[in-house]
């Protein structure tokens, strides 16, 4: 059984901090890493979530 790693869907939009789209900085760091070193990647399963539906999460876990 992997080790499970839930990470935000890039291009989210956040109605409490305004116009646009965003992404996490630190999802992306976890994704360059995981670029760089593809052990790490095939070692977990990666689930990318909705940053709207981030409660829905915490209560399936």
């Amino acid at each position: 059984m992997k080790t499970v790693l839930y990470l935000f869907k890039r291009d989210f939009t956040d109605d409490s901090a305004g116009e646009g789209t965003f992404f996490c900085p630190f999802c992306l760091r976890v994704e360059g890493l995981m670029a760089m070193f593809p052990e790490i990647r095939h070692n977990v399963e990666v689930r990318y979530v909705d940053f709207q539906n981030l409660g829905a999460i915490w209560v399936s876990i």
